[in-house]
């Protein structure tokens, strides 16, 4: 048994030790340090394309002796393998952060052969045994007590692109086609491919056990993560549902008091302290049984906090309604319930809450609740990222206080919309004020939010003072929004330009060159398993776009022209050079060959490159000839179109005209026809989740896919372009839904064929269908049009703050449609909440040694990418610092041929 106690690594702890391990042993033939890993390649072994590849799993606290431990096997037997290369990489696998299927995977093996995946994987089960560790959901135990797994996978980097622009690992055929190595947060077994593991049929038993104890069926698994699963149950005895939680025993190594186990027993004993109050729900039964244990608990139909927050705002906008301030009194009292009967939480957070409706509510996870008059002297775990005061995190020891400071952290949630858990500012929540992130907000709950999150100041503060304030405010009948000018002041420290430039800098630094005059960006996102790509979407072509619309600004700093020029080149010199960087060739815009020669062209025109320009032309041609599948922007032929007309209208180039009539052509033809009027496309089979629905919106949907033969009828005179895009704006205008409250905005379904709202992002919801609305007004200015505008501008104005920064969905999207609307209605009231919404989009830059970036989707990972990284920031800042010195009185060119309106 190791009870030896658990250390923090360093940063380069990790590599440090491998080196020195492998200089003791003069054994790898080399080792590679990344970003995320460490490579370490055999001197004698081969490498093979796929095989059955081992994981070891370790916690920050014992990773470094779990290493040292699988060391002594690894360079000894002279195996391939890679380590995660820091203790935050490893921190963010064990938290889900890169990606479900990736969790637990702190060192990774790649065995030569069948036998020798066995042989190395019972070695390396002996010498880490005595650890406590994570499970890694996606693989199966070599035994079922220790922290050796396999499954069947990709060695080396064979990658492929899916129709609908997914970058996956794959497998190659003995033919030599490809087939997906999908990722999943589960086991699944490969087809056609015996398992060498003497133990595989009792493992896979185990993993798709479906009856406990002769009494509880689990119906499904509702979540996976590295201390076990919650599955959705039915007691055949009672006939109730239940809720069954499932972790791994192991009673022969040490554990910590955050181990699974533990922690489930600890709550199957809180549970039967706190029956009565309410509060939780009710546990039904305890079991040991295969190496797991199993509690059963009882059955809550509520919906989630963080969804019921999300559809409300979605539905209604800002809006405080009675029924909110009912469901934030009972979280209210529920905590006052607990801290009556002297019980603190420690994990209050909107995942652990159910709203049950009528103004119930129900919290779940009691794991960490604790008993104060038991806790001695030891320190103890609990709390969730955004949830936490300073205090929580520095001491550890528990406070009622610290439960406030969470319950202000839901209550910011509630009437903001935003969760905590992906602030920027996880301590500091107020760094989005909550004035600028809800202008409906009364002044009474902006006070006792503000109190709550204050644990120095406001040291005495008890939940039954926060239910009974909430009690006590007064909604207005109809919604005032705050004075326009005290928000603008709010707004009025914002500099766009200035981070606008400093995105550029940092986009400068980190780019890769390959010392032939060409090089490229790599991409954090988990879309990029390869890390390269030639994509808008994810990719090198967005960063092109990124950079040269940059230097087209006139807030641009001059003092970086040299160095973004050399960059800029050496992106197109790379894109142009290099054909492909997967199997599979798509003909797309925002994934595929034609974004590829937009961003060439875009690039070219900055540059007046010629030789540039005519790859762009040259690409697009060829493209061309490509099969037409969807009819979708984002990855179909209205991309295409799109395209074409933007290099049309550079080079005047008849072919590309041609070709860009045939697209329209075909997108007219699909459009589907109800009582004589078009009105929508469905997209086909093999696009995954997107295949068979009628979207609405504009990556996907009929927003987009008419906005462009708004644009070719533009070119040609063509009636009929315009008549369909007519059908799609009356379609659309009947499908249009108000908010549910006094502040006005509308949204729309995603989906023609379900209920679900859409935010109101650029991707599906109101931003989107408002950039084409406001362009067909351009050319019919009807009432019903500009209604629909400003009701939709509306939504994104007041309905989209607490979203995060990405384009694709999120605020930069949003400046740039408000943007938009402030040149083609020469509105300024458009103009000022971009402004505001560009302060809060600030709060989310970092500092490090590479530069200023911005989070955009993950609170842990940066990445450069256009439409779902930081790149994408640049064009809406700059736009908006060229907007504050043109004011209204020198509207912008709205450019509606552009990938962005920033371009």
């Amino acid at each position: 048994m190791s009870t030896g106690a658990l250390t923090k690594p360093r940063l380069d702890d990790f590599l440090d030790l491998i080196l020195s391990e492998a200089s003791v042993r003069s054994s790898a033939d080399a080792v590679i340090a990344g970003d995320q890993w460490i490579m370490i390649r055999s001197r004698t072994r081969r490498l093979l394309d796929q095989g059955w590849k081992l994981h070891i799993s370790a916690n920050i606290g014992n990773s470094l002796r779990v290493l040292r431990a699988a060391l002594s096997v690894l360079l000894d037997l002279d195996c391939s393998f890679k380590v995660a290369r820091t203790p935050l990489v490893l921190r963010s696998l064990n938290a889900g952060s890169l990606g479900a299927s990736q969790i637990g995977k702190f060192i990774t093996v790649y065995p030569d052969s069948d036998s020798s995946a066995v042989e190395i994987a019972e070695l390396l089960y002996l010498s880490t045994l005595e650890f406590n560790a994570p499970e890694v959901p996606s693989d199966l135990p070599v035994h079922p007590d220790g922290n050796v797994y396999y499954r069947y996978g990709t060695f080396i980097n064979t990658s492929m692109q899916l129709p609908n622009g997914e970058i996956v690992s794959a497998f190659r055929a003995k033919d030599g086609s490809l087939t997906p190595d999908h990722r999943r947060p589960f086991y699944a077994a490969p087809d056609d491919v015996p398992c060498p593991f003497p133990n595989d049929l009792e493992a896979r038993r185990r993993d798709e056990a479906h009856l406990i104890s002769d009494r509880y069926l689990l119906l499904f698994q509702v979540s996976r993560t590295a201390r076990g699963a919650v599955f959705m149950g039915h007691d055949i005895d009672s006939n109730v549902a239940c809720v069954v939680k499932r972790a791994r025993l192991r009673p022969n190594v040490f554990h910590s008091d955050s181990d699974p186990s533990k922690m489930l027993l600890a709550e199957h004993r809180m549970l039967g302290m706190l029956r009565g109050l309410n509060v939780f729900p009710k546990c039904y039964d305890l079991i040991e049984s295969d190496h797991n244990l199993w509690l059963v608990m009882q059955y809550v139909d509520g919906l989630p906090l963080s969804e019921y927050v999300t559809s409300k705002f979605t539905r209604e906008g800002p809006t405080i309604t009675k029924e909110v301030l009912q469901t934030a009194t009972a979280i209210a009292r529920h905590v006052g319930t607990l801290h009556q009967k002297d019980f603190v939480y420690r994990d209050l957070k909107s995942s652990n809450i159910l709203v049950c409706g009528n103004g119930n509510v129900d919290f779940v996870d009691a794991e960490h609740v604790y008993l104060l008059s038991e806790i001695l002297d030891h320190t103890v775990g609990g709390g969730t990222r955004g949830y936490m005061s300073s205090r929580q995190l520095n001491t550890r020891i528990p406070s009622k206080r610290d439960d406030i400071y969470s319950l202000g952290a839901i209550l910011y949630f509630i009437f903001t919309g935003a969760e905590p858990s992906r602030s920027p500012t996880p301590t500091d929540l107020l760094s989005r004020r909550l004035e600028l992130m809800n202008s409906a907000c009364p002044q009474g709950i902006i006070d006792l939010v503000t109190e709550c999150l204050d644990p120095d100041g406001f040291p005495n503060l008890a939940a039954s003072h926060v239910s009974s304030r909430l009690d006590d405010v007064q909604l207005p009948v109809k919604a005032s929004p705050r004075n326009m000018a005290d928000r603008s002041a709010l707004a009025s420290t914002c500099d766009p330009s200035l981070l606008a430039n400093k995105l550029v800098k940092t986009l400068i630094s980190r780019f890769n060159w390959l010392g032939d005059g060409q090089g490229f960006w790599e991409s954090c996102h988990p879309l990029c398993v390869t890390s390269v790509a030639r994509d808008i979407h994810v990719g090198v072509s967005g960063m092109v776009i990124a950079l040269a619309n940059a230097l087209g600004n006139e807030c641009f700093d001059r003092t970086l022209l040299r160095d973004a020029t050399e960059v800029l080149l050496g992106a197109c010199r790379w894109l142009t050079s290099t054909n492909k960087i997967v199997e599979g060739r798509l003909p797309g815009l925002y994934v595929g060959e034609m974004g590829v020669a937009y961003a060439l062209c875009v690039a070219a025109t900055e540059l007046n490159n010629e030789e540039i320009l005519r790859s762009a032309i040259s690409i697009a041609r060829d493209t061309s000839s490509m099969a037409h599948t969807s009819p979708d922007l984002f990855n179909g032929t209205a991309g295409r179109l799109r395209s074409l007309i933007r290099i049309w209208d550079v080079t005047g180039d008849a072919h590309l005209l041609k070709d860009a009539v045939s697209c329209g052509e075909i997108i007219a033809s699909a459009a589907l026809a109800k009582n004589g009027a078009f009105h929508a496309w469905k997209i086909p089979n093999g696009f995954g989740g997107l295949s068979n629905n009628t979207y609405l919106g504009y990556a996907h949907g009929a927003a987009g896919i008419a906005d462009t033969l708004v644009e070719l009828y533009l070119r040609t005179g063509d009636d009929r372009y315009i008549s369909v895009a007519d059908g799609a704006g009356e379609w659309l205008l009947q499908r249009m839904q108000l908010w549910k409250g006094p502040v006005a905005g509308a949204y729309w379904n995603s989906v023609e064929e379900s209920a679900g709202a859409a935010p109101p992002y650029w991707c599906h919801g109101s931003a989107g269908i408002a950039t084409f609305l406001m362009h067909l007004y351009e050319i019919h200015p009807e009432a019903s049009l500009l209604k629909a505008m400003h009701l939709a501008l509306n939504a994104v104005s007041e309905g989209s703050r607490w979203a995060t920064p990405a384009y694709c969905h999120g605020l930069a999207g949003s400046i740039d449609v408000l943007l938009d609307a402030h040149t083609i209605l020469h509105s300024d009231d458009y103009r000022r909440s971009a402004f505001e919404i560009a302060t809060i989009l600030e709060t989310f830059r970092i500092e490090s040694e590479d530069g200023v970036a911005v989070y955009t989707e993950n609170p842990e990972v940066t990445t450069p990418d256009f439409m779902v990284g930081y790149s994408g920031l640049i064009g809406p800042l700059f736009r908006l610092a060229a907007s504050k010195r043109a004011w209204s009185d020198d509207p912008m060119t709205s450019g509606r041929t552009r990938i962005t309106p920033s371009t």
